[in-house]
């Protein structure tokens, strides 16, 4: 029957279209989200990261493609979280040198002071 062959077809065409805003959705969210995250660290984007954010997110990704988008946006959120971590320690030492009456040593603290100065938290240029 050619009414039921058409029907068919047309519910696998609307499902591919909703699958293709579902990815073209998850693009557009995790390239919004890496460079959030590394507008926030101060970082280039690195060469892996410069296809997709240069891009806004405005085009579509093979499943691999997303697949290794979708890893970057886990390691640039872990980062972050590292980074964060991070400057919640050296935050923390600031506070112990301000109770002991010591200041921090340009030398010997310069990590610290480095991530309490905001200067790309610690590192800043091609991180990953």
């Amino acid at each position: 029957d050619c009414t039921g062959g058409v029907l068919k077809l047309e519910t696998e065409v609307v499902a591919l279209r909703r699958e293709r805003d579902e990815r073209l959705a998850s693009i557009s969210e995790h390239v919004a989200a890496v460079r959030e995250i590394l507008d926030e660290l101060s970082i280039r984007p690195l060469e892996i990261d410069a296809k997709t954010l240069l891009s806004g997110g405005d085009f579509g990704l093979n499943d691999a493609e997303h697949s290794q988008l979708l890893e970057r946006a886990a390691f640039w959120e872990a980062e972050r979280l590292r980074r964060l971590a991070a400057r919640g320690s050296a935050q923390h030492v600031r506070s112990i040198c301000e109770e002991l009456g010591e200041e921090l040593d340009a030398v010997a603290d310069a990590p610290v002071l480095a991530l309490l100065g905001g200067t790309g938290w610690g590192g800043g240029g091609t991180d990953g």
